[in-house]
C-alpha cells in the first residue's frame, strides 16, 4: 500500500509541475536514427515495428540485463526460468533448456549474431542505442529470428575527446561502475575504452542459515578503434573480454494448505525420511518441525497457505520463505524413494576436478548451484565507399565462451536432482554486403553471409534415488550457416511512395552428435549404525520386498570410481530399468532410505566400447548398460524467407507501411531428455516458421513537439517448437513441434515534449494469443488425474506405472501474451540557480494477467497482474557534466501468484522461480561526463 501512495503521489507531483511549467515553450523531440535496415535512416521513416533508446535511457534506471528489456516496451516478457532466461515478444520465443534450440529471439550486438542465453548475458556495457524489431527479421536480421530481434550497438570512438562514469551503491551490498572514456590519438586513428564491473551479496535470505543469495561478480572491458585513412576508407576492430561468476537462482516456496507439511503420509520423524510416496505427492515439504523431526537444524517457517501466497506472505525487506538448495538438509522421499548421496555426489565432483582422472569437461565448483562464464568477442568492420557512391562492408566477427552451470532441478529445498553443465562455444562470422545510395528511383542492398558455430558440452544429472542415479549425455554440433540476401526499393509518386522486395536464401549444415551414459549409486549395504570394517557381508542388505535385481559388488575396483569404505563391506547396487531387456519398477529398499538406511558410498564405471558392445558391459555376470548408444545426424535446412513492405507518404511528417515477412528457425535433436532416445521419430523435431502481416502508421505532432507509431499485426507460428510435459517419469519433459500458434494485436506508442523540461512517453499493446492447433499434446499432472479434463490415455509408463496420455490444447490460450500491457515514463527537469538541476524520472508498467508454463499449460501459478514502477530522483550540473541521484527500482515487487481454485493436485506446495526484478532495491547513483 505505501509503495502504491508512494508512486501515485510522485505521480502527481509531475504532473503538478507540467502544469506549473505549461506556460513555457516546449522544444521539439530529438530525432532518433536507427540502423535497422543496415544503414542510418530516421525512426519514422523505418517501415517496421521497431522500438529504440539509446544509451543515456537504458542508464537512467540502471538496466542492464536481458530482463530488463521487458521494461522498456511493451509486447516484450522476460521470464527467469532454471539455467537460462526466455524472451518472448508478442508471445513468441524460445521454451526449454535443449542446448541446441535456437533462439527465436536472439541478439545481435553489433551486427553480430549473439544466439545463445549466454553470449546475451553479456551484451550490456557502454551502449550506444538498443533497437527492439518486433515480429519476423528473414532479411537484415536473419539468423533464426522468427520473433524479432534485438540489435545492440556499442559507443565508437569520437572526433574528439570524452568519456564517462557510472557509479552506484545499493541495498543487499550491490556496487557496480562502468563507463568508458576515448578520442583521437592520431589524425587518422580513434581508440574508445569501455569496462564495467557489478559485486552484490544477493536479494535473497537461505531460510537455513540466513546468508544472502545469490551472489553475483561480473566485470567486463573493451577496447575499440577505428582508422580513417582518408574519405573512402574506414576499419573499427573491437577486442572484449567479460567474466560472470554467479551463485545459485533464487526459488520462493510456499505451502498450498493441503495436508503435506512435513511428508505425505504425516509428520516425520528422525531416521523416518523416504518413507511412502506415491504419484501426485512427489516430494515432502517441511514447515517448521521440531529439532529431530523432518530436518536436523532450525529454519524459517514457509508461509501458509492463501491464493496469494507467493507476495502476501513475503516481507519486502527480503526476510521471506526463499531458499538455496541446502545440501546439510536431509532429503525425503520422492515416488521410487530417495538415498542420501550428498557425500558421494561432492566426493565425484572432487574427482571431476582431477585433470588426469576426472571426466572431460571437468565441474569445478562442489554441489551448490553456481554459473560461471568466460567470453572473448571481437570484431573487423571494413566499410569502402565508391566513387559511385555504392557502399561496401566487410564484418568479420568472433565470439567464445566457456560456461559451467550447476542447479537443482527439482522444486523442493533438498538434494534431489543436481544439473551440472559444462559448455565450450565458439563462433565466427563474415558479412560481405554492397549498399546503394539513397535518394534515387532505384534503391537496393545485396550481400553474402557465413557463420560456423561449434558446440561441445557435457552434461550431469545426480538423482538420489536408483534410478538412472548418475546420467552424463555429451553433446557435440557444429552450424555451418550459408546465406545471400537482397533488397530491391522501388520509389515512385514523386519517392511518397515506395515498395521493398526482399528476400534471404539460407542452407545450413547442422552436424549434431549426442551420446549418454547411466551410472547407478554403489550402496553400502549395512546400516551406518552398524558400520564397521569387519562387518559380515551377510548381516546387511537383503532383497526383502525389492523389485528388480540387487547386484553384489565383488570386485569394487573394477566398478566404481571412488570408494571410500573397505571392500569386504556390503557393498551393492540396483541394476538399471532395461537390464537383458526386463523392465523394473526401481523401488529403493527400506532399509536403503533416510538416515537409518546404507550409505552411498561410489558410483559404477562407465564402460567404454573397448569394454564390450558399444552401451553393454559386463558386471555381476549380466549385461549392464553403462553407455546408452549416441545419435547423430544432419539436421541442416535450405531455406528462402521474403518480405514485402509497401510504403507511403501522405505528407512530410506522417507514413503509412504494409508489411509482410516470412521467417524460419532451425530445427534439431532434443538434448534435454533423460535418455537418448532409440528412434529418431522421438529424437528430432522439425523448423519453424513464422508469418506476419503489419499494417503501421509513424509520424510527427505539434511542430515535432509529438511523435507517434501505431502498428496492427498478425503473427502464426507453424510447427512452433517448444519444451512440453511429457508425463513420463524418466523424461519428463521433451521438446516437441506443436501445430499452430497465432497472435493478433495493436501496438502503440506516443512521445511528447510538454515543456523544454518535461517530456513523456506512454506505449501499450493489445494482443489476443491462441493454440490454433496443437493435437497431440501432453497431458499435464492434474489432466492425468482427473478425466474429466479430456486427457486422451494411451496407457502407462512401463517402468511406473502411471498412466500417460495426450490432450488436444487447440483453441486454447497461448502463455505469455497478456491481453494487454502499458508502459509509461516521463522525465523531469528544473532549473536552479542556473547551473544547477533538479531531475526526476519515473518509468511504470503494468499488463494483464498471463501464465508463464508453456510446458504444461498449468494455470495454477500465473501473473493475475504485472505492475512495476521505478523512481530516480536527482541533483547536478545543468550541463550534465556531474549528477547525484537516489533510485528505488522494481518497487512493486512484480510476483506470481498461486491459484488454489486451479490447482487439481493439492500437492502441498508450489514452487516459482523468481529474480532481482521481482523485489525493490534502492541506492545511490554517481554521473560524470565531460566531453
Amino acid at each position: 500500500m505505501f509503495t502504491k501512495k508512494l508512486g501515485i503521489g510522485l505521480a502527481a507531483a509531475l504532473t503538478g509541475l507540467s502544469g506549473y511549467t505549461a506556460g513555457l515553450q516546449a522544444q521539439q523531440l530529438e530525432e532518433i536514427i536507427v540502423t535497422a535496415q543496415r544503414r542510418e535512416q530516421s525512426l519514422q521513416e523505418v517501415p517496421i515495428s521497431i522500438d529504440a533508446y539509446s544509451g543515456a535511457d537504458v542508464r537512467k534506471q540502471g538496466f542492464r540485463d536481458l530482463e530488463a528489456l521487458a521494461s522498456l516496451t511493451p509486447g516484450i516478457i522476460a521470464s527467469p526460468q532454471q539455467d537460462q532466461t526466455i524472451i518472448m515478444i508478442r508471445g513468441f520465443g524460445t521454451t526449454g533448456n535443449a542446448l541446441t534450440v535456437e533462439q527465436a529471439a536472439p541478439i545481435f550486438m553489433d551486427g553480430i549474431h549473439f544466439g545463445r542465453m549466454a553470449q546475451a548475458k553479456l551484451a550490456y556495457m557502454d551502449i550506444e542505442r538498443i533497437e527492439i524489431l518486433k515480429g519476423p527479421q528473414p532479411v537484415f536480421f536473419g539468423n533464426n529470428a522468427t520473433a524479432g530481434a534485438f540489435s545492440v550497438i556499442s559507443r565508437k570512438p569520437t572526433d574528439s575527446w570524452e568519456g564517462d562514469v557510472d557509479a552506484e551503491l545499493g541495498n543487499n551490498n550491490t556496487r557496480q561502475v562502468s563507463g568508458g572514456v576515448g578520442g583521437p590519438i592520431s589524425d587518422t586513428l580513434g581508440v574508445r575504452f569501455a569496462g564495467k564491473y557489478e559485486s552484490t551479496d544477493g536479494y535473497l535470505v537461505d531460510l537455513i542459515d540466513d546468508s544472502r543469495f545469490p551472489h553475483q561478480d561480473d566485470w567486463g572491458g573493451r577496447v575499440t578503434l577505428e582508422w580513417n585513412p582518408n574519405e573512402k576508407w574506414q576499419v573499427t576492430t573491437k577486442f572484449e573480454l567479460s567474466e560472470i561468476d554467479a551463485g545459485s537462482e533464487g526459488k520462493i516456496i510456499c505451502l498450498t494448505g493441503d495436508p503435506m507439511v512435513y511428508g505425505p503420509s504425516g509428520p516425520l520423524v528422525a531416521g523416518a525420511q523416504g518413507v511412502g510416496g506415491t504419484e501426485g505427492e512427489p516430494f515432502a515439504v517441511w514447515s517448521n518441525p521440531p529439532i529431530g523431526e523432518g530436518t536436523p537444524i532450525p529454519h524459517r517457517p514457509l508461509p501458509t497457505a492463501d491464493n496469494d501466497c507467493f507476495k502476501s506472505n513475503v516481507s519486502r525487506s527480503n526476510e521471506g520463505p526463499y531458499y538455496d538448495v541446502p545440501t546439510n538438509v536431509r532429503q525425503t522421499n520422492v515416488r521410487s524413494g530417495m538415498l542420501d548421496i550428498r557425500d558421494a555426489a561432492q566426493a565425484w565432483m572432487d574427482w571431476g576436478q582431477d585433470p588426469i582422472a576426472g571426466p572431460q569437461g571437468a565441474f569445478t565448483r562442489g554441489i551448490g548451484g553456481y554459473e560461471t562464464i568466460d567470453a572473448i568477442n571481437s570484431y573487423v568492420d571494413v566499410a569502402y565507399d565508391f566513387d559511385n557512391e555504392i557502399s561496401m562492408h566487410l564484418l568479420t566477427g568472433f565470439s567464445k565462451y566457456d560456461r559451467e552451470t550447476s542447479e537443482e532441478n527439482f522444486d523442493s529445498p533438498f538434494y534431489e536432482n543436481n544439473q551440472i553443465r559444462n559448455e565450450n562455444f565458439d563462433q565466427w562470422s563474415s558479412e560481405l554486403r554492397f549498399t546503394s545510395p539513397t535518394g534515387g528511383r532505384i534503391e537496393w542492398m545485396a550481400g553474402l553471409f557465413i557463420q560456423d558455430t561449434t558446440l561441445d558440452n557435457v552434461t550431469g544429472n545426480l538423482r538420489a534415488n536408483v534410478r538412472d542415479s548418475l546420467r552424463m549425455n555429451t553433446v557435440w554440433e557444429d552450424v555451418r550457416w550459408k546465406s545471400a540476401f537482397s533488397t530491391i526499393t522501388l520509389n515512385f509518386l514523386d519517392n511518397k511512395a515506395s515498395l521493398d522486395l526482399g528476400g534471404r536464401y539460407s542452407d545450413i549444415s547442422k552436424l549434431t552428435f549426442a551420446g549418454g551414459q547411466v551410472r547407478q549409486w554403489i550402496v553400502n549395504g549395512c546400516p551406518s549404525s552398524t558400520l564397521s570394517l569387519t562387518t559380515p557381508v551377510a548381516s546387511c542388505v537383503t532383497q526383502t520386498g525389492l523389485s528388480g535385481t540387487l547386484v553384489q559388488v565383488t570386485n569394487p575396483a573394477e566398478h566404481d570410481i571412488f570408494l571410500p569404505y573397505n571392500p569386504a563391506l556390503g557393498l551393492w547396487h540396483f541394476l538399471p530399468r532395461g537390464v537383458n531387456g526386463a523392465a523394473q519398477a526401481q523401488i529403493t529398499p527400506e532399509n536403503w532410505k533416510g538416515t537409518s538406511g546404507a550409505n552411498v558410498v561410489g558410483l559404477t564405471r562407465y564402460y567404454t566400447p573397448s569394454q564390450g558392445v558399444i552401451g553393454q558391459g559386463p558386471i555381476g555376470g549380466l549385461n549392464y548398460p553403462g553407455a546408452i548408444e549416441g545419435r547423430d545426424g544432419d539436421f541442416g535446412s535450405t531455406e528462402f524467407d521474403p518480405q514485402v513492405v509497401l510504403r507511403y507518404r501522405p505528407s512530410e511528417n506522417h507514413s503509412l507501411f504494409a508489411r509482410w515477412a516470412q521467417s524460419f528457425k532451425l530445427g534439431g535433436f532434443d538434448t534435454g531428455q533423460t535418455t537418448i532416445p532409440s528412434t529418431y521419430a522421438e529424437f528430432d523435431f522439425n523448423n519453424e516458421r513464422s508469418e506476419t502481416f503489419e499494417i503501421g502508421s509513424k509520424g510527427s505532432l505539434f511542430d515535432g513537439r509529438g511523435r507517434y507509431d501505431l502498428t496492427f499485426f498478425e503473427t502464426t507460428f507453424s510447427d512452433l517448437q517448444l519444451q512440453a510435459a511429457t508425463g513420463r517419469l524418466d523424461d519428463p519433459n521433451a521438446n516437441v513441434n506443436a501445430g499452430a500458434q497465432v497472435v493478433k494485436g495493436v501496438e502503440a506508442s506516443f512521445d511528447f515534449a510538454v515543456t523544454d523540461n518535461l517530456t513523456f512517453n506512454i506505449a501499450g499493446a493489445i494482443m489476443d494469443g491462441k493454440m490454433q492447433d496443437f493435437l497431440g499434446a501432453p497431458c499435464n499432472a492434474a489432466e492425468r488425474r482427473i478425466p474429466e479434463l479430456g486427457c486422451d490415455f494411451d496407457g502407462v509408463e512401463a517402468s511406473t506405472g502411471i498412466p500417460v496420455g495426450t490432450i488436444d490444447r487447440s483453441g486454447q490460450e497461448a502463455p505469455y501474451t497478456p491481453d494487454w500491457s502499458m508502459i509509461y515514463e516521463a522525465d523531469y527537469r528544473y532549473p536552479v540557480m542556473e547551473t544547477y538541476e533538479i531531475s526526476a524520472n519515473l518509468k511504470g508498467m503494468f499488463s494483464d494477467g498471463y501464465f508463464t508454463d508453456s510446458q504444461a499449460f498449468s494455470k495454477d501459478v500465473v501473473f493475475e497482474r504485472h505492475e512495476d514502477l521505478s523512481i530516480s530522483l536527482g541533483f547536478g550540473a545543468a550541463d550534465g557534466t556531474w549528477r547525484v541521484a537516489g533510485w528505488v527500482r522494481n518497487l512493486l515487487e512484480p510476483r506470481q501468484v498461486y491459484n488454489r481454485e486451479l490447482d487439481f493436485t493439492r500437492l502441498g506446495s508450489f514452487v516459482a522461480e523468481v529474480s532481482a526484478s521481482n523485489y525493490t532495491t534502492y541506492g545511490l547513483k554517481f554521473e560524470y561526463s565531460y566531453k
